[in-house]
């Protein structure tokens, strides 16, 4: 430009500056502000000290490129959970932990707006490119395994890793893994089953069946165990450390299990519950079942024989009504016999064999006795001793009686009196040398499992007697039918015995008969005798039936009181009636 004059730049139409030439006439101009990209067209003009300006020059074109490449990576992206929503247990499997989900979420952060690829380790050391996925503003993305993606075909430990690019193609490191373990549908259960319970057994052997509860006795050697466990679990059950076998729980969690042939005694069974992915419950509490499966001896009797029930029934033996056999080396005769001679009890009924004497009676109870009574018997003193031959069940003698006439003839014996002593019982006797007897008693005593036997005398009722009923209360029996916390009213006639809680507690002993720390007191008597307990609510079941027990060998149906620590023992085959 001509030197000095104001040289003025144009871009466009916009003048963005101006520069005084030099006394050279040269010029230069730094602009100013950054030109945006894109193309420009700069023009000038000069201007001399008069003000007069020149036409603009040739455009000068320059096209204007500021972009930078990107080439920075973005960070490794981070998987933040793999999410499990099938089977009964769902939700975040947390890393290393289990998985029934074949085709699980994937989720994880990364730069925003990048592209996620996703890549899964299988265990058996195979890498698969699962997808990719893009993240949000936020940076969040997820994926989800579809198709024919699955990692449940192969189990075991599976680990996931992801890598982000950017808009301007930067890559990241791989992140680090995140590793679950592929199992069977519902193995990934990590909650631990309830513990499980057994509740009873049932009995399915002998005269007692039904269910039983824990600490009692039974003669099936096979005994159903139940019980609850949760449903579907598997329920093991054992003696000790011994694991006897298992079963499923229903699905109202009932079970139930029988053992191979246990052996006699004393038998305490625990269980635990496994549920489907393996985890195994607590043990239950102890249930304790005795097996005894003795044949039990032959039962403890008490009974009267007058041979006058059958009609002269004649032969070399023949058992009564009553049950007891009768057996002799001669023909015998029962019959009434319409002499003098009377037994004691109004009776004139007797076994009698010939006149000739020389004959010896087998007699057999229907079961055991402790105390034998064989009245009116008569023998021939010209011929030898009269005795009486006790045996037990076993067939061994125990006692022999004899008795001496003191002239020849005919001599009687109004009664011989025979007691078990040592523990022995008496199942039968002989009678030697003996031309008649006319009536036998049996009685059996009450006895404690835990004290030494209790003797009762009964009293002895005559025919006239029979059929009668009474009524009685505790003053109402006298000493002799009372032994320490037991009574017995027995004596061949329908009894009805009125007991109250304090009659029961002013006769009752802790532990007599079961050792469970009670006051108890037991009632023995004949078939059909009835035990009446007075209550003041009827409504409220005052005395609870709680099972039966064997004492002394008699068995018992136990009652105990909801209001106090007491209970009553009442001999099967006795009713119980609780009145207002």
């Amino acid at each position: 430009a001509a030197a000095g004059s104001i040289v003025t730049i144009y871009d466009g139409a916009v003048v963005i500056g101006s520069v005084t030439a030099d006394s050279k006439g040269t010029w230069f101009y730094d602009i100013a502000r950054a030109l945006a990209d894109g193309r420009h067209t700069f023009t000038v003009t000069a201007t001399n000290a008069a003000g007069n300006t020149s036409s603009h020059s040739g455009d000068f074109v320059l096209n204007v490129d500021a972009y930078v490449p990107d080439t920075t990576p973005p960070d490794a992206p981070v998987i933040t959970e793999v999410y499990d929503d099938v089977g009964t247990q769902k939700g975040p499997v947390a890393n290393h932990g289990k998985t029934d989900d074949s085709q699980p979420l994937i989720s994880g952060t990364a730069e925003k707006n990048s592209v996620v690829t996703i890549k899964a380790h299988s265990p058996a050391g195979t890498d698969y490119t699962l997808g990719s996925a893009v993240t949000d503003n936020a940076g969040h993305w997820s994926y989800q395994l579809h198709g024919t993606q699955s990692i449940t075909g192969i189990k075991g430990d599976w680990t996931f890793t992801a890598q982000a690019a950017d808009a301007a193609g930067n890559k990241s490191g791989w992140s680090t893994g995140y590793t679950v373990e592929s199992v069977g549908s519902n193995q990934d259960d990590t909650s631990v089953p309830g513990t499980p319970t057994i509740t009873d057994y049932y009995d399915d052997v002998g005269d007692s069946k039904g269910d039983f509860k824990s600490g009692t006795t039974t003669d099936d050697s096979t005994p159903e165990l139940k019980g609850h466990a949760d449903a579907g679990s598997i329920v093991k059950v054992y003696e000790g450390s011994t694991l006897l076998g298992s079963t499923t729980a229903h699905s109202d969690g009932s079970w139930s299990f029988t053992p191979s042939a246990r052996p006699d005694g004393k038998h305490t069974f625990f269980a635990t519950a496994t549920n489907a992915a393996g985890h195994t419950s607590g043990h239950s509490g102890d249930f304790v079942v005795t097996v005894d499966t003795t044949p039990p001896g032959p039962p403890h009797v008490s009974g009267i024989e007058h041979f006058g029930d059958a009609s002269n029934e004649k032969g070399y033996s023949f058992t009564t009504a009553a049950g007891v056999k009768v057996e002799s080396n001669i023909y015998l005769d029962q019959r009434l016999q319409p002499g003098t001679l009377v037994d004691g009890l109004g009776s004139q009924y007797y076994v009698t064999g010939d006149t000739d004497g020389g004959i010896n009676f087998n007699v057999t109870l229907p079961g055991v006795a402790d105390i034998v009574t064989i009245c009116g018997m008569g023998g021939d003193d010209n011929r030898r001793a009269n005795d009486v031959t006790f045996y037990n069940a076993e067939g061994h003698v125990i006692s022999v009686s004899t008795s001496y006439g003191s002239d020849g003839g005919l001599i009687n014996f109004p009664s011989t009196i025979f007691t078990a002593n040592g523990g022995e019982t008496i199942a039968s006797f002989t009678c030697h040398n003996l031309l008649y007897m006319a009536s036998i008693k049996w009685e059996s005593t009450v006895t404690s499992t835990y004290h030494e036997p209790l003797v009762h005398q009964v009293a002895y009722q005559d025919d006239a007697q029979a059929g009668h009923e009474s009524v009685l209360t505790l003053a109402q029996i006298d000493d002799s039918h009372k032994s320490t916390a037991a009574v017995d009213i027995t004596d061949h006639v329908q009894n009805t015995l009125h007991l109250t809680l304090n009659d029961i507690l002013s006769e009752a002993h802790p532990n007599l008969f079961v050792q469970d720390g009670k006051q108890q007191l037991a009632v023995t008597g004949d078939q059909g005798d009835v035990v009446e307990l007075k209550v003041d609510d009827l409504a409220h079941n005052t005395w609870q039936d709680s099972g039966a027990v064997t004492a002394g060998g008699i068995q018992y149906e136990v009652y105990q009181h909801a209001g106090s620590d007491v209970e009553l023992l009442v001999q099967h085959g006795l009713e119980l009636h609780q009145v207002s």
